[in-house]
């Protein structure tokens, strides 16, 4: 190997070496942090950084009456404010807000969120439900169907029935009456022998 570029790749892993050692924190998975949105505000006797705290520890969020605003010597506004409790004091007006924080909006969308799921949920079941009834429906409808093929088929046999029996009657009828003439034929012919016989 050539002494000189030996001599480069020994200086360049020394440089290499040496900046990883100055800057150890490029070599790790860097980690973040994040600002946190909660806030706790004082609640002062008057509008000043001066004035006792009537109420430590306001947190984001918390909701406030509205009474009046004033701007003190070195130019900071403050608010009067009431709290729910009744607590009246001072607060500086950059930590007041007109509207909900995004905090008190996203558990109202959650809320929201909720009741529209179970809402969702309702329809779902009562979809469900007129699904079978539908489906229930349909079976009867069928079930009706085949019933009244059946009591057709019962009729039209019950048709027929009353037919066969109509011409077995025919039948019967008719045969007796032939066999009522043949036997009054024949009583006939024996009582004229008789008679024969008797005159003799």
């Amino acid at each position: 190997m050539n002494p000189t570029f030996k001599q480069m790749l020994i200086g360049a892993l020394a440089l290499l070496t040496l900046g990883a050692s100055l800057n150890p924190t490029r070599l790790l998975a860097e980690e973040l942090r994040y600002v946190s949105d909660v806030m706790y505000i004082p609640l002062r006797r008057g509008p000043s950084n001066q004035q006792d705290i009537v109420l430590n520890g306001l947190v984001s969020g918390t909701a406030l009456t509205f009474l009046r605003e004033e701007t003190d010597t070195a130019r900071i506004k403050w608010s009067q404010v009431r709290t729910a409790e009744g607590v009246t004091g001072w607060a500086r007006s950059q930590h007041l807000l007109s509207e909900p924080t995004a905090a008190l909006k996203i558990e109202a969308l959650d809320v929201q969120k909720s009741q529209l799921q179970q809402e969702l949920d309702s329809l779902n079941q009562q979809l469900a439900r007129a699904r079978d009834l539908e489906s229930e429906n349909q079976r009867l409808h069928e079930n009706y169907q085949l019933l009244q093929t059946r009591a057709d088929f019962l009729q039209a046999e019950n048709d027929q029935l009353k037919r066969s029996d109509r011409y077995n009657q025919w039948i019967y009828g008719g045969g007796l009456l032939v066999c009522g003439v043949f036997l009054s034929f024949f009583l006939q012919g024996l009582g004229r022998r008789r008679r024969q016989t008797d005159w003799r």
